[in-house]
């Protein structure tokens, strides 16, 4: 018999473009289209995309542990890298990228961070205060223009 490829679903992941997150378009197979958009969020923009000025904040390296999603809020693992380097700005943008990405999707209202398995208070030198779960409303300085 024949098999037929699983349909994709388009999913927007969010890149760094003038210090606020931008959406990007990828389409991801079913059923886990949360943690497959942060892996693809984590692989960065494309050669087209970063010639255009995207960029993405997230540090090289860094991967997805875990991905939980329960009340409508979305707990992301993440190692230990994405809490390195940078300066606050690359910090909130970073932030910003991950809880971007995962809110838009309807089962997701706000975003729990943990590094390596461990929930963090803040992350990064400067300190983001990631002690709550974080909405697209409270990073209204990372918002995408337009």
């Amino acid at each position: 018999g024949t098999t037929t490829a699983p349909a994709t679903v388009p999913v927007a992941v969010y890149f760094v473009r003038d210090e606020r997150v931008a959406a990007a378009d990828r389409d991801v197979t079913p059923p886990a289209v949360a943690r497959a958009a942060m892996t693809a969020l984590l692989a960065g923009p494309t050669a087209e995309e970063s010639a255009a000025g995207s960029s993405s904040s997230i540090p090289a390296g860094t991967r997805l542990l875990g991905l939980r999603i329960a009340d409508r809020v979305a707990e992301v693992d993440l190692s230990g890298e994405f809490a390195s380097g940078g300066g606050s700005l690359s910090m909130l943008t970073r932030v910003a990228q991950v809880v971007y990405t995962l809110t838009g999707f309807p089962t997701v209202g706000s975003v729990r961070f943990l590094i390596d398995g461990e929930k963090v208070d803040s992350i990064g030198g400067e300190g983001v205060i990631v002690d709550h779960p974080l909405t697209r409303a409270g990073l209204p300085d990372q918002a995408p223009t337009g």
